[in-house]
């Protein structure tokens, strides 16, 4: 990533909230403890961010959430590239009992990460007060079929015959251009797939259970399982271990908390890399 000296994004970022008729001054003077914006939604981002990872596409990003439409503002369109190029994505699988769904939920708390699920597309029918391009992208079996055929999905899953759940490209694209990372708690095959697609734009993390010992205990001591499916569920967790070496990194679940940590600090350096 191209990297410009603090004063330079201080003074990019000036130009674009001078042409949006704001102020930059309290931004210019507030210290990294004491610092908040006349306007809430940047609060929660650190001075430090700016003036000391001297990312232009980071400010880019932030200011996204300020002026949504800085696009429009006469800005380069290759600063406009550079900064689509900062979002990332991260993508997170592992076993079955391996812990990953809560690291996840942990991660979705740092809001310094910036972390966004992708709406998902699915040919279920909406249910309760579900709203197409909110929860979920409802489709017809035969829409999500066309939509396979035209390769417009990054991975996909038929749950039961003609219930379909999938990412699409296009969504994906489009949350990125927005300056959001975008977070997947998905299974292997669909992690592999997606890692595929987007190469050294997206990391990809495996989290793994300390044994398949360890394993066994935590889902029979999830009380939810007949000893037949813990079996079946034990089989998948071997096979899919096997392919743990094939992601960028491998966060071992002995200890949660520490993994939760080992877990954020890997996506900290992806993303300000």
């Amino acid at each position: 990533q191209q990297k410009l000296m603090p004063k330079d994004v201080e003074a990019l970022v000036e130009e674009i909230y001078g042409k949006a008729g704001r102020s930059m001054a309290h931004f210019l003077s507030c210290g990294d403890d004491d610092f908040s914006f006349a306007v809430g939604s940047l609060a929660r981002f650190r001075v430090n961010t700016y003036r000391q990872r001297g990312s232009l596409a980071s400010v880019i990003r932030i200011v996204h959430f300020e002026i949504p439409d800085w696009r429009d503002m006469g800005i380069p369109e290759s600063v406009i590239r550079l900064a689509d190029l900062k979002s990332g994505m991260v993508l997170v699988t592992g076993t079955a009992g391996s812990g990953k769904s809560t690291i996840v939920k942990y991660l979705m708390e740092n809001e310094d990460l910036n972390l966004h699920f992708s709406i998902s597309a699915t040919s279920r029918e909406p249910r309760g007060t579900e709203k197409n391009g909110v929860e979920y992208f409802f489709m017809t079996p035969d829409e999500f079929k066309s939509h396979i055929d035209a390769g417009d999905f990054i991975e996909y899953e038929e749950v039961y015959k003609d219930k379909f759940y999938g990412t699409l490209k296009s969504q994906v694209d489009s949350q990125l251009k927005a300056g959001e990372n975008v977070i997947f708690d998905v299974d292997v095959k669909g992690a592999m797939s997606i890692k595929q697609m987007y190469g050294n734009r997206a990391l990809s993390l495996f989290i793994q259970p300390p044994s398949i010992e360890e394993l066994r205990s935590r889902l029979e001591g999830r009380g939810t399982d007949s000893q037949e499916v813990i079996e079946q569920r034990l089989a998948k967790a071997e096979f899919e271990l096997s392919f743990a070496e094939k992601f960028d990194e491998v966060v071992v679940n002995d200890n949660l908390e520490i993994a939760e940590v080992e877990a954020e600090s890997l996506i900290e350096d992806f993303l300000n890399e």
